[in-house]
């Protein structure tokens, strides 16, 4: 079989909402709803006026809402008559009668009689590469719904890399360096038991300017740069150690470099320093519930140094708000709750009057008001500087981990999150799994939660690029009746969709693996002119991720994350996404596409890889030297550590999920009253334990390309249930 290859890097960059509260100005009283669940559950309910008279500026400025657009799906009335596939492939136009001999051919007819289609598993860098091949060799096209959704991962990852090594890094080098400025000033005027705190409130932003390497010309006191010092071994250890900083025990190993942040030098520095300020976590709570006031002044003061002036709460806002429309909202305590509390008792933000003990206390009695968090609840209530983000997939798959020390079920799949979201065959696979039915809960929880899910509004559903992402893949839930071509309406079809699904959503955890909080327990040749080109016809899919890239050019225009190019590219993929709607409409109701179309669909491998070239740039902003299906975009993401059980899975072992390497499908489907025998990408899903987390060359080193002789260390998912090859590993 073709090798096919590339890369990718990207990301995204949305917009809005979430943390940033609707502060009004001075003298105006309006009042905003809290909503549950849709996505801006930090808006202030009264009190603006209070916390801007506290800062002595004008807070305003900021929660914008997004109203959610419309969208329906629509019914299609499909009418492709039904057909039988030719037991003689020389009746098969396209079917390459060299390729495939003896044992293999048979095993192949064999699977077309029986299924429409099969997949040879290979590990082809990107999904158009094979339709260029297909192009100059003279083979029909079949364009996958993998490609498509592959290719909006392209262009998240690249809008959300711009975003964080230019503008988000420079605007934590700011901020981090007023808020160390703010904080030893703070530590100047302190006395007794505040005195400790401003010191390791201020080596908590000594640490995040060296990380940045940003330089400081203010003086810093020996004790802040020794403790800062003790800090910084501990990240560079990436072991357990307790935080000189909060004084509670850290998994460092998160500060390992991850996801498409290994890239660079200012996507690692960006990646720290994130992770820096998000698990230096203060506990609020002490282990029997009670608050711990100490804590609440550290928090306290922590805050402070970034809302004592305009400019650093302005640079936190600007930080923060993207993050939570391309993301998630946290469920964890910021600087915003804590000041808002702080301004019901007292317009004076000098040190000492906010640590008076009437105020203290108030702001404590807030906290223990405050809903507990839903991902790892047993840790209680925390606050940090720059929390990460309680993701809605990482909320439900917490309900369905056994988080006894003798836990029966430590660790969850991807097939949970995809049952929960309604695919029938995930919640068989689910509900049937022997292992899940050692937790004699595991039932009752998953009825629990799945009826969580299904009671969300649509707002709620689509109130974050991350969530509509979730909802696209709902689109992958058919099951495809009378009409449909006969390719679509096997249980193995179901598998291809589902391998599809988590797929993507690997990848969408893979984007976004710094800010999700864990939970756990060119064009050429000629073709013969009776080639005929097909469209895997998922139209609501289709019309789903049209849907999201809207979403993207409306925070464009909100946020100017884009250049000329990528806009002009991303409405290359808007017209892409609408002619494929067109094309499957038309194969629905059993007609040929025009010649026009067709040609369209012959050289769609081009377009793709004109789209992906301009989200995936190198550090200068330029292309790589690398030709871009020679760039390989594998990746992993680690979404839990296991904990202790007693059902033999590897405790202190990291569930990994990865996606990013493509296997080719063989489609037979009837044109016109003759049959074609068309090719197109798949994506593999991966999903296994490791015994550290991993990075995205350590897990392509697992998939070996180039060496012949070297076996796989892991295996596709779906191993047995999709591919017809043999898949060799070291399993």
């Amino acid at each position: 079989m073709k090798k096919r290859l590339l890369a990718v890097i990207l990301i995204l960059v949305m917009s809005l909402s979430a943390c940033s509260l609707p502060l009004n100005k001075l003298g105006k009283d309006e009042n905003n709803e809290n909503s549950k669940d849709d996505g801006k559950n930090e808006n202030i309910e009264v009190g603006e006026a209070d916390l801007n008279a506290l800062l002595g500026y004008d807070a305003e400025k900021l929660l914008n809402t997004e109203e959610v657009k419309d969208f329906e799906d629509i019914d299609i009335e499909a009418n492709v008559k039904p057909y039988d596939v030719p037991k003689d492939s020389k009746s098969i136009g396209g079917f390459d009668q060299g390729e495939y001999t003896g044992e293999y051919n048979a095993k192949i007819m064999k699977n077309l009689e029986d299924n429409g289609f099969f997949i040879d598993y290979e590990k082809s860098q990107q999904p158009f590469g094979i339709y260029e091949t297909n192009q100059y060799i003279g083979h029909n096209n079949f364009i996958t719904t993998d490609s498509i959704v592959h290719l909006y991962h392209i262009i998240y990852l690249g809008m959300m890399e711009d975003m964080e090594q230019n503008s988000l890094k420079q605007k934590l080098i700011a901020l981090s360096k007023n808020c160390l400025d703010n904080t030893l000033s703070d530590y100047k005027e302190a006395k007794g038991e505040e005195k400790d705190l401003t010191l390791r409130n201020a080596a908590l932003f000594l640490c995040a300017v060296d990380l940045l390497e940003a330089k400081y010309d203010g003086e810093v006191p020996s004790e802040v740069r020794d403790l800062a010092d003790k800090e910084l071994e501990n990240i560079k250890a990436e072991g357990n150690a307790v935080s000189n900083i909060t004084g509670n025990e850290i998994d460092y190993s998160q500060f390992k470099v991850r996801g498409n942040y290994t890239k660079n030098e200012n996507l690692k520095k960006y990646f720290k320093v994130n992770m820096l300020y998000s698990q230096e976590l203060v506990h609020l709570e002490n282990p029997d519930k009670s608050i711990n006031l100490e804590a609440v002044k550290q928090a306290m003061l922590i805050s402070r140094s970034m809302l004592k002036d305009e400019e650093s709460f302005k640079l936190w806002q600007d930080i923060y708000k993207p993050i939570s429309f391309l993301v998630e909202n946290t469920e964890d305590t910021t600087p915003i709750d804590i000041y808002k509390s702080i301004s019901k008792l007292t317009k004076d933000n000098s040190l000492e009057a906010i640590l008076e003990k009437n105020v203290v206390n108030a702001v404590a009695d807030d906290i223990a008001n405050k809903e507990d968090p839903k991902i790892k609840p047993d840790s209680g209530k925390v606050f940090a500087f720059l929390p990460q983000r309680a993701v809605v997939d990482n909320t439900w798959l917490q309900k369905l981990v056994d988080t006894d020390p003798q836990s029966k079920r430590p660790v969850v799949s991807g097939v949970d999150l995809m049952a929960l979201l309604g695919n029938s065959l995930a919640e068989r696979l689910t509900l049937t799994n022997e292992d899940n039915l050692k937790w004699d809960k595991f039932k009752e929880k998953y009825e629990e939660t799945k009826a969580m899910v299904d009671a969300r509004t649509d707002k709620e559903e689509k109130a974050n690029i991350y969530r509509t992402w979730l909802w696209v893949l709902k689109a992958f839930n058919n099951e495809y009746g009378e009409g449909y071509p006969d390719f679509m309406r096997s249980e193995k079809w179901q598998y291809k969709d589902l391998n599809t699904a988590l797929a993507s959503w690997a990848q969408l955890k893979h984007d976004t693996i710094l800010y999700a909080k864990q939970f756990g327990a060119e064009c050429g040749g000629d073709e013969p002119m009776d080639m005929r080109h097909y469209v895997e016809p998922n139209v609501n899919l289709y019309r789903r991720v049209k849907y999201l890239v809207g979403l993207t050019m409306d925070a464009d225009e909100k946020y100017s994350l884009l250049n000329d190019e990528q806009k002009a590219r991303l409405k290359d993929f808007d017209n892409m996404l609408e002619f494929l709607i067109k094309v499957s409409i038309e194969e629905l109701k059993d007609e040929t596409t025009s010649d026009e179309d067709n040609e369209r669909l012959k050289v769609i491998g081009g377009e793709m890889e004109n789209i992906f070239i301009a989200f995936n740039k190198d550090e200068s902003g330029e292309e790589f030297e690398i030709p871009p299906v020679d760039r390989d975009t594998a990746n992993v993401a680690d979404l839990q550590k296991i904990g202790p059980n007693v059902v033999d899975k590897p405790e202190g072992s990291f569930l990994e999920v990865g996606s990013g390497r493509f296997s080719t499908i063989y489609v037979v489907y009837r044109l016109n009253g003759k049959y074609y025998l068309g090719s197109g990408s798949v994506m593999n899903y991966y999903e296994f334990y490791s015994d550290h987390r991993l990075d995205n060359n350590e897990f392509k080193e697992m998939l070996p390309i180039y060496d012949e002789g070297e076996k796989d260390k892991i295996e596709p998912f779906f191993k047995k249930e999709l591919f017809t090859n043999k898949v060799e590993s070291l399993y």
